[in-house]
């Protein structure tokens, strides 16, 4: 119940609040995933007592007088590793359009991908393990004639001891190459899907108010034209926390006859400036500035702006004329010239991926036409559009105007809400709390193996700390010799796990957001590493690593060398 409202709460990496707490289904399936792990944890804390429950203590102290390579060594574990995730990590990339489309029509995914990541931190991990040895000595052969007696010390401890440090190194790199990996996969799911969320809105509030009309006459003389009666626009500019607000008409309906072919665009009819006001798109997405295209299409009023793929596909180009034909509010036809391509536009999704009903996921080519809205108006008619609005803060101030002007509304859409409601989404609440328990997990393990692992060897050489005091080694001395071994040991290995965890994640992360795509995402994938995310996780591993210090360093300042060098004496 706790896990799974840490779980709940969890809104981004690291980042709690107080959501409602996930749903808890207890089924079958979950006895047995839990039986299994019960099962797997005592296996693996009972081999290792079953492979050394024979070996005395003379065998013991032979085996680690000789200087052998460990088993990974021997097998080269890390050139494996490192081997299959390259292998993984070249045959998805060449599968990207197969991965989504396998998410949409709803079948699991290759387990691979999953972990070639894990594969590939472990194998690198290990590759470090293989040479930082090396790095030690040639260190140590440059700088021997420099050193103190606290700095030979700490190079020829490195050097003796470097194989009993591998484990907890690897520990470390995993933690830290782990934690980073995480909060990149965590951002980079909820920004991006954030991101494609305000794209496909366009706006922070968009309403389409009820507009009076003859439709009854209609009923009486079929033959009547049907028109509308526009409402007053200037009322939405009076609206408290309104900055801007733009006429925008939408008609996926409308039709292009290009040659002897008619194709159904998506058709937008604006008033330029106002538009500027309340959307805009990213200029990396365009080959120009949002507002030089804008400029363009103000500049002509008989113009039009067209999607890329009316390039591509009918091979148009600038100055070329289209035929477009709007059915609402009367079918009725008019010209225009183009006069430019656009690639990105708010709300529209040149490819869109549709789900059949026998499962099957087929693509969906869009193409879009955006005119003048009083080109529209002065060749169709006036008919109902839509009011896209930017607000300064909260969106309470429009609905506090509905209901108090008693305004009519036919549809709207709250970017606010929706960014609410995505957030909230147990999808994204799972992934986020997944990824925050994992790496908090890692944490606390690693921790708590980092403490028993030096405060054993302090107490295994309590009688070498004797021995150096006796040779005029004083107390601070032996600190800063435990603290060059933090660096050796620790400090390398945060170095190193930073390093592995960044290229995992600019190799994997874009991999791993394909499981997370949906029909609706229009912008491309957008790595994001969060300074704030990183910020929090070099925090939290840098305030138990000082604290792991102090535990360390109060040992070393309680502990009794006289006693030492009498046991060592008898």
């Amino acid at each position: 119940k706790l896990i799974c409202r840490m779980l709940g709460s969890a809104v981004a990496f690291l980042e709690f609040s107080n959501a409602k707490d996930l749903d808890i289904l207890y089924e079958k399936d979950v006895f047995l995933y839990a039986a299994g792990a019960i099962l797997l944890s005592v296996i693996m804390t009972v081999l290792p007592v079953i492979k050394y429950s024979g070996v005395s203590i003379v065998n013991l102290k032979r085996s680690r007088s000789r200087s052998n390579k460990a088993l990974w060594q021997k097998v080269f574990f890390d050139v494996i590793c490192l081997g299959v995730s390259i292998y993984g990590y070249r045959s998805f990339s060449k599968s990207k359009e197969l991965i989504m489309q396998n998410v949409l029509e709803g079948k699991s995914l290759d387990p691979l991908l999953y972990m070639c990541s894990s594969l590939f931190i472990l194998g690198c991990g290990f590759f470090f393990l293989r040479i930082q040895p090396f790095v030690i000595k040639v260190l140590y052969k440059l700088l021997k004639r420099t050193l103190g007696a606290v700095g030979f010390s700490s190079y020829i401890s490195a050097m003796r001891s470097g194989a009993k440090q591998q484990f907890i190194m690897m520990f470390m790199i995993l933690t830290v190459a782990l934690g980073i990996f995480h909060a990149t996969v965590a951002r980079t799911i909820l920004d991006n899907a954030t991101n494609n969320l305000e794209y496909n809105i366009g706006a922070d509030f968009i309403l389409e108010e009820t507009w009076k009309n003859n439709a009854a006459e209609l009923k009486v003389d079929p033959s009547a034209t049907l028109k509308y009666v526009e409402p007053d626009f200037g009322k939405y500019t009076q609206i408290d926390g309104v900055k801007s607000v733009a006429q925008v008409y939408s008609d996926d309906t409308a039709n292009v006859k290009i040659d002897k072919e008619t194709r159904t665009v998506q058709l937008y009819g604006i008033v330029p400036r106002d538009f500027a006001s309340v959307t805009t798109v990213d200029s990396d997405l365009l080959h120009h500035k949002f507002t030089d295209y804008l400029n363009v299409l103000a500049s002509d009023v008989n113009g039009v702006l067209v999607s890329e793929n009316f390039m591509t596909k009918y091979n148009m180009k600038l100055g070329d004329s289209i035929t477009i034909t709007v059915k609402n509010p009367n079918k009725k036809t008019f010209t225009a010239k183009i006069n430019g391509f656009i690639n990105y536009w708010p709300s529209y999704i040149s490819k869109q991926y549709v789900l059949n009903p026998d499962g099957t996921v087929t693509s969906n080519e869009n193409m879009l036409v955006i005119t003048n809205l009083s080109m529209i108006q002065t060749s169709c008619g006036v008919a109902p559009y839509h009011v896209w609005m930017n607000l300064e803060g909260s969106p309470d101030a429009v609905y506090d105007w509905v209901s108090e002007t008693g305004t009519k509304i036919t549809s709207y859409t709250d970017l606010a809400s929706e960014k609410e409601a995505l957030i909230r989404d147990n999808l994204f609440q799972g992934t986020n709390g997944i990824l925050t328990l994992s790496f908090i997990i890692i944490l606390i393990l690693c921790i708590v193996g980092y403490l028993i692992y030096w405060i054993m060897s302090i107490r295994s050489r309590e009688l070498l700390f004797g021995v150096l005091r006796a040779m005029g080694m004083s107390k601070k001395q032996i600190i800063r010799l435990l603290v060059n071994e933090q660096i050796f040991c620790g400090i390398t290995s945060i170095i190193a796990g930073a390093i592995i965890g960044c290229i995992a994640s600019y190799l994997y992360v874009p991999m791993i957001q394909y499981a997370y795509s949906s029909a609706n995402n229009a912008l491309p994938l957008k790595l994001v590493a969060n300074t704030s995310d990183l910020s929090k996780l070099f925090l939290v591993i840098g305030f138990v690593l000082i604290l792991c210090l102090l535990v360390l360093a109060r040992i070393v300042a309680k502990m009794n060398i006289t006693k030492a060098l009498k046991l060592g004496e008898e």
